[in-house]
C-alpha cells in the first residue's frame, strides 16, 4: 500500500487532490507532520495541536463569542472504505470506475480490505499510514461542509482529526452548521459523539481542556508557578468566573498589568494574550 501511495505520478495526483480541500470555512489542522530538529515527530505533532488548535482557539475569542465541540464515534472503526475513492477521485468518477483497480483509490481499498478480511467498514489503527488515509476521507468531507458552507463568514471550524469545534455568534447558528457536519460525516459512514458533543458560551474557557483549567486553578497566580504571561493570564481568566468583578481579582489584574506595562517588547503570542 506504501508502494503505491508513493509512485511518483500517484504521490501527486494525491498532494494536488488534497490541496483542494483547503482554504474553506473548515480549516484542517491534522495532516501528519515530520520534525526537521531534535525533537521526535511525536512532540512536533503535539506541538502542532497547541499552536494550531488551542492556540488559535483562543485568539478566536476575539471574534466569536460561542465555541461547539464534538468528535466522531469510532472514528477509524467506522470508515466506510469505499470513500476513499470518492476522496481522491471524487464521488461521480468513483462510481463510474467502481471495481475497477485502474483508480488510484481502489487500488488502496482493495489493500484496507485485504488487511481487514474484507471488511468495508474500518481501517486498521495506530498507524501514520491509516492516519493519512483517514486524514484523505475527513478532507473530502471537509470539502462537502465548505461548499455548504460557502461564503459564510460568520462561522469557522477547526477540525483535528474527528474533532471538531465550531465558532459562531449563536447557539442557534452553531446548531446549525452541526447538523450539517453530521449530514456530511454520515455519507461516509461516520456519526458525531452525541456525549461528547458539548456548547460554551465562553470561548477562552471552552478553548483550553478542562483538567488542564484545573491544574492551573490548583496552582498559585504567582509568577513563580506560572513562567509564562499566557498561564498567568489563564488564571486570572480562571479565577474571574470563580469570583467575578470581585475586589481580588481587581487588585490582581492590577498588579498583573503594572509588571506588563514594564516590558518593552511585543510578545510573538500577543493575539493570544
Amino acid at each position: 500500500m506504501v508502494n503505491v501511495i508513493c509512485g511518483k505520478e500517484n504521490w501527486q495526483f494525491i498532494k494536488t487532490r488534497l490541496s483542494k480541500f483547503e482554504n474553506g470555512v473548515v480549516d484542517c489542522c491534522s495532516a501528519p507532520i515530520m520534525s526537521v530538529d531534535h525533537q521526535t515527530d511525536v512532540a512536533t505533532q503535539i506541538k502542532n495541536w497547541w499552536q494550531s488548535v488551542e492556540q488559535r482557539s483562543l485568539t478566536y475569542s476575539l471574534e466569536f463569542s460561542h465555541l461547539l465541540h464534538t468528535d466522531v464515534t469510532d472514528y477509524y472503526g467506522s470508515l466506510y472504505t469505499h470513500s476513499i475513492p470518492w476522496s481522491l477521485h471524487g464521488l461521480d468518477e468513483a462510481k463510474k470506475g467502481k471495481g475497477k483497480n485502474s483508480l488510484l483509490g481502489n487500488k488502496i481499498d482493495s489493500h484496507i480490505q485485504a488487511g481487514r478480511y474484507g471488511q468495508t467498514n474500518g481501517i486498521s489503527q495506530g498507524s501514520v499510514l491509516m492516519d493519512f488515509v483517514a486524514e484523505m476521507v475527513l478532507g473530502y468531507v471537509d470539502e462537502q461542509i465548505n461548499v455548504e458552507l460557502t461564503d459564510s463568514k460568520d462561522i469557522q471550524i477547526l477540525r483535528y482529526r474527528d474533532d471538531y469545534r465550531i465558532f459562531s455568534h449563536s447557539d442557534d447558528r452553531a446548531e446549525a452548521v452541526l447538523k450539517i457536519v453530521s449530514d456530511k460525516l454520515r455519507t461516509v459512514g461516520m456519526r458525531l459523539g452525541v456525549s461528547k458533543t458539548f456548547s460554551c458560551r465562553n470561548v477562552v474557557e471552552g478553548s483550553i481542556k478542562p483538567d488542564k483549567l484545573a491544574g492551573i486553578e490548583l496552582q498559585d497566580l504567582g509568577s513563580s508557578n506560572a513562567k509564562t504571561i499566557q498561564k498567568q493570564l489563564l488564571r486570572l481568566h480562571s479565577f474571574g468566573q470563580r469570583f467575578p468583578n470581585s475586589g481580588a481579582l481587581k487588585r490582581l489584574v492590577g498588579e498583573f498589568h503594572t509588571s506588563v506595562s514594564k516590558q518593552s517588547d511585543a510578545p510573538d503570542d500577543l493575539d493570544v494574550q
